[in-house]
């Protein structure tokens, strides 16, 4: 599992842990972090490495069975480190002899967005696939986890949501904990899920809902920034301001209904709160 000690490969890491079927081996920069740490305690294999070192990977690959792929654009060197990043490992799995690949990719990746971390995502797609590697490509959609943080910061995201969405307009959310269980079946049963792309949405709710969400589960109403439309648009990183644009114009196109089939205790909104409030 790459990721392991961030949000979707922890939650991976967690639903296999939780199954029992396999063992767990976790690439990581810093085998002395904390999070490694806890890792370790609970039974993981930890190997150091990262995606700058082709060796590592081929190292950290060796014997496995199936691998996860999760890159971040956010991190240094943009989109394009994303996608050298995710071609690289792809190459390193197709040279361990071709276990099975699962990749976390966007919803809406595959429909010429031109937004740049998800035609990133795309290239890796597409480069899974000239590979002939037996893959499953996760696609989620907007992260319920981005609610997840303190009164304040909380506040300012819900203000720029509502000064670029407006207050009802609905958006596909899913939670980084769904994202794992799906990884994790994957991983577990490659032959079950070779060949399949899945969109993964739990919910889809307006920035009213959201709101009347968090006093309904917590009790209280949550502070909303008063941010201004033109003050949010001249503030944000134009990858983000493209993105919201993307997602009001052409939005998120999950089938809800059908992942609820196949993960019957997918998190609705008020179920993440529920969850995020018990843990912190």
């Amino acid at each position: 599992v790459t990721g392991g000690t961030g949000s979707q490969g922890g939650a991976t890491v967690t639903h296999l842990l939780a199954a029992k079927k396999v063992r767990v081996r976790v690439l990581t920069r810093n085998l002395d972090s904390p999070k490694a740490r806890n890792l370790a305690a609970r039974g993981v294999e930890l190997v150091k490495g990262d995606f700058d070192d082709v060796a590592s990977l081929r190292t950290a690959l060796a014997g496995v069975s199936a691998a996860y792929s999760v890159q971040q654009w956010t991190e240094k060197g943009g989109t394009a480190a994303e996608e050298l990043h995710g071609k690289r490992f792809a190459d390193a799995v197709k040279a361990s002899g071709s276990p099975h690949l699962v990749y976390s990719s966007a919803e809406g990746a595959e429909r010429n967005s031109g937004l740049a971390h998800y035609e990133s995502k795309w290239a890796i797609e597409q480069y899974i696939r000239e590979l002939g590697l037996p893959a499953t490509i996760l696609r989620p959609v907007g992260f319920m986890d981005a609610f997840g943080a303190a009164a304040i910061p909380r506040g300012m995201f819900l203000g720029i949501f509502r000064a670029n969405f407006g207050l009802s307009l609905p958006i596909q959310f899913v939670a980084t904990y769904d994202i794992g269980w799906f990884a994790a079946r994957a991983l577990e049963d490659p032959e079950k899920y070779a060949g399949r792309v899945i969109p993964l949405a739990g919910d889809q709710l307006s920035i009213n809902d959201i709101i009347s969400t968090f006093k309904t589960v917590t009790g209280k109403k949550p502070w909303v920034a008063p941010i201004p439309a033109f003050l949010a648009k001249r503030a944000m990183p134009k990858e983000f301001l493209d993105m919201f644009t993307w997602i009001r114009e052409k939005g998120f196109k999950a089938n809800i209904a059908e992942v609820r089939k196949e993960n019957p205790q997918m998190l609705t909104f008020a179920g993440w709160v529920k969850k995020y409030t018990a843990e912190h």
